[in-house]
């Protein structure tokens, strides 16, 4: 390897062994505030980018302002940083542009705040937490880590994990669109007009409540389902693998009919197994 070569690879592998990662570069960081806050006024719309670490929404009604606040000491750069503006609250993991190594900062924030219309939050790694979400459209994107709710009530709801776990207690909503690569989905109530659920592999767990209609499609892995009190009908491709059933159906039109078959329910899966409660 000739020198001019070396000297143009040693700045990469410099890089590449300080596990540097940098933070993105953000519109209007002249406004965000570095550190705890607490803000006054009505809150519409709640924006996160909370890189890595743990992220907990709490909504009380009974709160009388919104706060963020973040445990642990770190300069100013690395605080978390956050404006207020037109009731729209912007939350960033830290300064805009700053780099910082792998590792080095273990971060958690928690914003409370009495209600909100529009949530959107975008994790790249760690674990989001809530209490109750209740919103006209909530967004939710994770790219490894967990996502534990316990309740989440929303016109709209979108969620997306590239890896890992979701555990929902309860979900309530119009539209519900989830999308996995791998992991686990658990949804231990889910009422629904319409739901679509996407992964590459991994399984999905969910107690139907009530459904109109609801699309699964799962290159590999295993869906688990209990059947809604309004019935259900159901589609089932598959290329491979198995169905069973533990309660009982008939069969009408190459779809699995159970009671007044009132969801209309497709289940698409290349490879693992189905089971119906």
């Amino acid at each position: 390897m000739n020198r001019l070569l070396k000297a143009l690879l040693l700045p990469v592998f410099i890089i590449s062994l300080s596990g540097c990662s940098t933070s993105s570069v953000y519109p209007n960081q002249e406004k965000y505030v570095s550190g705890n806050q607490v803000y006054e006024g009505t809150l519409t719309t709640l924006n996160v980018n909370y890189q890595s670490g743990e992220l907990t929404l709490v909504e009380d009604p009974t709160a009388s302002n919104i706060s963020v606040i973040e445990e642990g000491d770190f300069d100013s750069r690395y605080q978390v940083h956050s404006y207020f503006e037109d009731n729209t609250l912007n939350v960033q993991f830290m300064a805009s542009g700053v780099t910082y190594r792998a590792g080095q900062l273990t971060k958690k924030l928690t914003i409370t705040y009495p209600s909100v219309t529009n949530l959107a939050v975008d994790m790249t790694s760690g674990q989001f937490n809530a209490e109750n979400i209740n919103a006209f459209n909530a967004s939710i994107g994770l790219t490894s880590g967990k996502i534990a709710l316990t309740s989440i009530s929303a016109t709209n709801l979108a969620m997306s994990i590239t890896s890992g776990t979701t555990d929902i207690n309860k979900i309530e909503a119009s539209n519900v669109n989830v999308s996995m690569t791998s992991g686990q989905l658990m949804v231990g109530s889910l009422s629904a007009l319409k739901a679509n659920f996407s992964g590459t592999s991994g399984s999905v767990l969910m107690n139907l409540v009530y459904l109109d209609e609801m699309n699964i499609s799962l290159t590999s892995g295993n869906i688990d389902l209990t059947v809604p009190s309004c019935g259900a009908s159901f589609k089932v491709e598959k290329t491979s693998g198995s169905f069973d059933s533990i309660q009982p159906y008939m069969v009408v039109n190459d779809r699995y009919n159970y009671g007044e078959a009132h969801a209309l329910i497709n289940l698409t899966i290349t490879s693992g197994s189905i089971l119906i409660r």
